[in-house]
């Protein structure tokens, strides 16, 4: 049974832009069928609804709704088949159709434009509400992974929506019906007309439209090869078993650690690898909440659903530039995720999403990392954030410098700048946009290792059920006024994303001091990441404990040698949840400059 399920989830899995995409073909052929659902009600654009009653057409938006991470896997197609800008100029240019051809070719790329615009919206709104309400956004999940710390787990909030969430029988359909050979050249007809398109948009590209039709039918003949002698009865029955299975196992497929066991083959997953510290999250929290889960998608969808039908964000932004939105939504799915998982001193405005957030030096210049030896005479913040508070607020842009450890109490405040947020008037509208820009001079920098951002919001504010961004369940749960006090903000990041919201200090000078790390107690042992080899102090209880750490290098997960037991009770240490983040008190040798996390 393990090895059928694996095979029809071939499909998914090749259909989808792992390990960076949004929804698979089972979540985008759903909101297709939602949306020629509400056209047959009599919503949307007249001339679209008229082209979309003929069943060529529906065929071909459906096959549009997943047709973006198909197109892209076509080897030098010459553009970004998730590039909004070009799908804009195609939904201008297919506007008034004449004829069965023209009109197939805008059912295409209404199909297109939906699967965009949900894949940009989810990753902005969706993934982050997921990842702020699941034990996974402060935990490492995908090892060696392109994301940066707290953002993997896009792949499996967003990928698990086909289990959950998504058609996959009416995926198994449309599969099927493109084996026919009247269909197969109707799509031949629309994918030669959309790469035509594409190129009187971008000029000249690097294939014919022949030549790109050819390499799509030759990735549906990689996925026919992958599935075998498959026939749609026998599919549909595997889909039942994959909607009646066990998580587990569907994470052994998503990471590809069932593949020789079970005889996979024709899928390459094996540079996704699950951190072994994460799996216990995964399976206990993101799969354990399926209503929950399916209830989030509704309300997101209830708010951008209409959007899918009416284009009406086409001129926004907010979906125009498919290269911003990665950074934006890791930095603000882990600031809501702390919040969830450290109560006590993290809280977040829920309706705060942060777009966009850069440091420069004096002369412009995007700061990386610093050095103490030769500090910058100024540094400059660039904050974006949007809003959809339905009352006005006020958050405070801080940036302050990092002593060792985490004790935030001694972290000193290099400077600050405040930002009034506008009230939205209704529930859905579109988010308010602010910005702001701090500049300051550091002045040297002496027992800090970094500079990092805070974000702080003292006024009362209305947690709105449909908000975009969450940061407890309580808050998410609640129509009432709730105190959701100081917003503290200190991750580090690798900066992989093309943004830098923590500046690490090269050639710190760290005396011996007290500080706070983030280690699991799992065991009776310790485990750590990325520490130079080193002697610590433990102390546990009022009683203290040395031993020794090494490690392979930088990301390599290691365990200090030497073990003892704990009660977490007995720590003298803030913002700590048992059994996830136990942070230790630490005695850090002098010039050791680290720390300790999951």
């Amino acid at each position: 049974m393990k090895r059928t399920v694996l095979l029809l989830l071939t499909f998914a899995l090749l259909t989808a832009a792992a390990p960076a995409f949004a929804f698979g073909p089972g979540v985008h052929v759903r909101e297709a069928l939602a949306t020629l659902e509400r056209m047959n009600a009599g919503e949307g654009n007249s001339s679209d609804r008229a082209l979309l009653q003929k069943p060529n057409n529906r065929f071909l938006f459906e096959l549009g709704a997943i047709f973006p991470d198909i197109g892209r896997r076509v080897p030098s197609i010459g553009f970004q088949t998730h590039d909004f800008s070009v799908i804009q100029t195609m939904l201008a240019a297919t506007q008034d159709p004449v004829g069965a051809r023209q009109e197939a070719l805008r059912a295409f790329v209404l199909g297109n434009a939906q699967h965009v615009m949900s894949d940009i919206s989810a990753q902005v709104f969706f993934t982050p509400i997921m990842t702020a309400r699941t034990d996974v956004g402060v935990v490492d999940i995908m090892v060696d992974s392109s994301d940066g710390v707290g953002g993997e787990n896009e792949f499996f909030v967003e990928l698990v929506g086909d289990l959950y969430n998504g058609d996959l029988h009416e995926v198994v359909d449309l599969y099927f019906a493109l084996n026919d050979p009247a269909t197969e050249l109707l799509v031949r007809g629309a994918v030669i007309d959309y790469y035509t398109l594409a190129g009187g948009a971008l000029g000249t590209l690097p294939l014919t439209p022949e030549a790109f039709a050819d390499g799509v039918q030759g990735f549906l003949d990689q996925v026919a090869s992958a599935l075998g002698t498959l026939d749609a009865g026998l599919a549909h029955t595997l889909v039942d078993s994959i909607l009646n299975g066990d998580p587990a196992t569907y994470i052994d497929v998503l990471t590809g650690q069932a593949d020789a066991a079970l005889g996979l083959s024709g899928v390459d997953l094996a540079s996704i690898v699950i951190d072994p510290l994460a799996r216990r999250a995964l399976e206990a929290n993101l799969f354990y909440d399926k209503a929950f889960y399916i209830e989030t998608y509704a309300d997101w969808y209830d708010v951008l659903g209409p959007a899918f039908l009416l284009h009406s964000y086409t001129d926004d932004t907010l979906f125009s530039d498919w290269q911003t939105w990665r950074g934006p939504t890791l930095l603000a799915a882990s600031l809501q995720s702390l919040a969830w998982h450290l109560p006590g001193s993290l809280a977040v405005e829920p309706d705060l999403l942060v777009w966009r957030l850069e440091m420069f030096d004096g002369a412009g210049q995007p700061l990386t990392t610093l050095d103490a030896l030769a500090p910058p005479a100024e540094v400059q913040v660039e904050l974006e954030v949007f809003s959809s508070n339905r009352t006005a607020a006020t958050v405070t842009l801080s940036l302050r410098g990092d002593r060792a450890g985490f004790a935030r109490g001694l972290d000193p405040l290099l400077g600050s700048t405040a930002i009034e947020l506008q009230g939205i008037q209704a529930i859905g509208a579109p988010p308010t946009r602010h910005s702001a820009v701090l500049t300051l001079s550091p002045g040297p920098l002496d027992e800090l290792v970094g500079l990092y951002v805070e974000l702080s919001n003292e006024t009362r504010v209305e947690a709105v059920g449909e908000a975009f961004l969450v940061g407890s369940r309580d808050a998410y749960r609640s129509a009432d006024t709730v105190d959701l006090g100081a917003a503290v903000w200190k991750p580090v990041f690798d900066g992989s994303a093309g943004w830098q919201p923590y500046l690490p200090i090269a050639n710190a000078t760290v005396s011996d001091a007290r500080a706070f790390v983030e280690v699991e107690v799992r065991n009776a042992r310790l485990e750590h990441q990325g520490v130079p080899a080193a002697t610590f102090e433990v102390e546990s209880a009022g009683v203290a404990t040395s031993f020794t750490c090494t490690t392979a290098g930088t990301g390599a997960l290691t365990t200090l040698a030497g073990s003892f037991t704990v009660d977490p009770a007995t720590l003298v240490a803030e913002d700590f949840v048992p059994g996830f983040e136990t942070p230790l008190s630490f005695d850090w040798p002098a010039g050791v400059v680290s720390a300790l996390r999951l």
